[in-house]
C-alpha cells in the first residue's frame, strides 16, 4: 500500500479531500497494525485499499466551476460559512461562499482541509476543538487571499462542548485546551460561532 499514491493527488483547495482523507486513514491503519513497508497486507486492509483505488479513479470525472457566482460583483451580500467536525479517524473544516443577489442565493465551496487524528488517542471534544482551530485557520487564509468583499464570517460546529469552551475564559483551562482557544479567539469573535445539529 503506497503512501506515494496517497500523496500524489494534487489538490491544493481540498475539493477531493473526502477521497484523499480515506487514503490517509488507510495508511495510518497500516502503521497502527505494525505492518512493515514491504510486508503483505492482511486481506481486510488489502480489500479496503483496492476499494479506495477504485474510488480514486472516479476523480477524473470531477469538474469544478472556476467562478463562485456570476452575480458576485453586483451581490447584495456575500458571506463565508465555515463548518468543522471531527470523529475518531479524522478532522475537517470546509468553507462555503454564500452570495445573495436580490432574491437569488448561490453557494460554492471555497476550500476544504482535512487531517487524520493523531496516533495518540484524544477525546472527541478535544478532536472537535482541533477541528475548530483548523476552521479558524482556514477562514483566516481565505480572508487574506481572496479579493472578494465578505460582509461576515460564520463558523458552525455540532460540538456543544467546544462552543462552551469558546464562550468561556481560555485562561481557566488546562494546557491542551487553553492555547487552542487562544488561537481561535485571536482571529474570530465569540458571536461568530454557532451550533448546527449533527
Amino acid at each position: 500500500m503506497g503512501l506515494k499514491v496517497v500523496m500524489s493527488v494534487y489538490d491544493p483547495l481540498g475539493f477531493l479531500a473526502h477521497v484523499v482523507v480515506k487514503g490517509k486513514i488507510l495508511q495510518q491503519d497500516k502503521w497502527r497494525s505494525g505492518i512493515g513497508w514491504v510486508d503483505e497486507l492482511p486481506t481486510g486492509l488489502n480489500d479496503r485499499w483496492e476499494s479506495w483505488l477504485e474510488e480514486l479513479k472516479g476523480i477524473e470525472a470531477v469538474r469544478i466551476p472556476r467562478c463562485y457566482s456570476r452575480d458576485l460583483i453586483t451581490a447584495t451580500k456575500t458571506t463565508l460559512h465555515v463548518f468543522c467536525d471531527a470523529c475518531e479517524k479524522a478532522l475537517c473544516a470546509i468553507a462555503f461562499l454564500r452570495v445573495e443577489h436580490f432574491e437569488e442565493i448561490e453557494v460554492s465551496i471555497v476550500a476544504v482541509k482535512t487531517r487524520v487524528t493523531p496516533l495518540k488517542p484524544l477525546s472527541i471534544p478535544r478532536l472537535e476543538l482541533q477541528a475548530a482551530v483548523m476552521a479558524s485557520r482556514l477562514s483566516n487564509c481565505i480572508l487574506k487571499e481572496m479579493d472578494i468583499e465578505i460582509s461576515e464570517v460564520t463558523f458552525w460546529t455540532d460540538s456543544m462542548t467546544v462552543l462552551r469552551w469558546i464562550r468561556s475564559d481560555a485562561r481557566a483551562f488546562k494546557p491542551f485546551i487553553s492555547p487552542r482557544l487562544g488561537e481561535i479567539l485571536e482571529t474570530t469573535d465569540v458571536p461568530q460561532w454557532r451550533y448546527i445539529p449533527t
